[in-house]
């Protein structure tokens, strides 16, 4: 789909730290990252993409829960850097979430520009307080407030700075093993 001309694609992303965040918080996320994990897994290896890493045959079974989301996260962002190289080089944008959540006009602004979208103040405004904005993305019944989710993420890099630390590791010591360092996507703000 991304590979016709007219066809445009945006990638939200986390950094590591926040994806560690976010999948280490519960063990109902960390079930969930097992799940995606084995999906991912199985997936690698049917279709062969990125045969040539090490990691493309990984078992996820074997895995701890930190290295199960270490590993969700760089097929993630691999994937993306794929189908941005490979697949459709000028189709794709890219935005880091957390400056979605804190820089929200200018984000807008910036992928409207990139679907080719004229708005008006008025329009971006009429956008910003729309009540989609003011629900949780995982759990739509539930509010979102990013102050509350600001101090959450506060506690939570408290709390599990050990195993995120020992993530960040895991990922790096991961991708170096193939050679294929992985920088962070560029956002397109």
């Amino acid at each position: 789909m991304l590979a016709e001309p007219a066809n445009r694609g945006l990638f939200q992303y986390s950094d590591p730290t926040q994806f560690f965040l976010g999948y280490l918080k519960e063990k109902q996320r960390r079930k969930e990252a097992r799940h995606f994990g084995k999906e991912i897994a199985q997936y690698l290896q049917t279709s062969g993409l990125f045969k040539d890493r090490s990691w493309a045959s990984i078992k996820v079974e074997e895995l701890t829960d930190v290295q199960c989301v270490g590993f969700l996260w760089a097929v993630y962002v691999s994937l993306y850097r794929h189908f941005r190289q490979s697949v459709a080089p000028c189709a794709m944008q890219c935005l880091e979430s957390e400056i979605f959540f804190h820089r929200r006009p200018e984000a807008l602004q910036a992928i409207a520009n990139f679907f080719g979208i004229e708005l008006s103040d008025a329009e971006l405004g009429g956008i910003l307080v729309n009540p989609v904005f003011d629900r949780h993305a995982k759990q739509l019944s539930r509010a979102f407030d990013l102050a509350e989710r600001e101090a959450e993420y506060q506690r939570l890099s408290e709390a599990l700075k050990d195993e995120v630390a020992e993530g960040l590791e895991w990922i790096s010591d991961l991708l170096g093993e193939s050679g294929h360092a992985l920088p962070l996507p560029g956002s397109c703000l």
